[in-house]
């Protein structure tokens, strides 16, 4: 027999993350899902306008997005497998190599930086390389806020961004 589990979240749990981007409030009758594209797409510009000019160029169509949750589960440091999944698809998806120790690396970076900003907003860029001249630079913005209510469950909303550099 399936189970269903309905999660109730209510747009307001988004103002922090709005107010962290520049958004302003949240209009009136903003779907919950529509106020997470926009968080997203304003996480996704965030990352385009502040890659590193020292990398290859930014490539948006090589742009993936998601939300993380709970944030209590992302520990520092580690590379939680659904983190690991989606950046090998994503680098699958892309034509970049699918290199699962630089990818597990990627991961744990990525845990270790959100929980050094403490759940802040942030953006930040590494550069993994995974063979020879090939290196993979990369990025990720994010931004964290309530996604589940009853119990209130934190959870991250990130854009991330890879391209290789030869």
């Amino acid at each position: 027999m399936s189970r269903t589990t309905n999660i109730t979240v209510n747009v307001i749990n988004f103002q922090p993350a709005y107010t962290s981007l520049g958004l302003g409030p949240i209009p009136a009758g903003v779907t919950t899902a529509a106020a997470v594209t926009t968080i997203q797409k304003a996480l996704g510009k965030k990352l385009g306008s502040k890659w590193p000019s020292a990398y290859e160029p930014y490539n948006s169509a090589q742009e993936d997005s998601a939300v993380l949750a709970p944030w209590k589960n992302s520990i520092p440091g580690t590379a939680p497998k659904c983190a690991t999944d989606a950046i090998a698809l994503d680098f699958e998806a892309w034509g970049l190599p699918v290199d699962h120790p630089a990818i597990t690396l990627i991961a744990k970076e990525i845990t270790q930086q959100i929980s050094n900003h403490g759940g802040n907003t942030g953006v930040f860029y590494g550069k993994s390389r995974i063979a020879g001249a090939e290196t993979i630079q990369w990025g990720v913005s994010f931004t964290t806020a309530i996604v589940i209510n009853k119990p209130e469950e934190k959870g991250i909303l990130y854009a991330f961004s890879a391209v290789l550099s030869i």
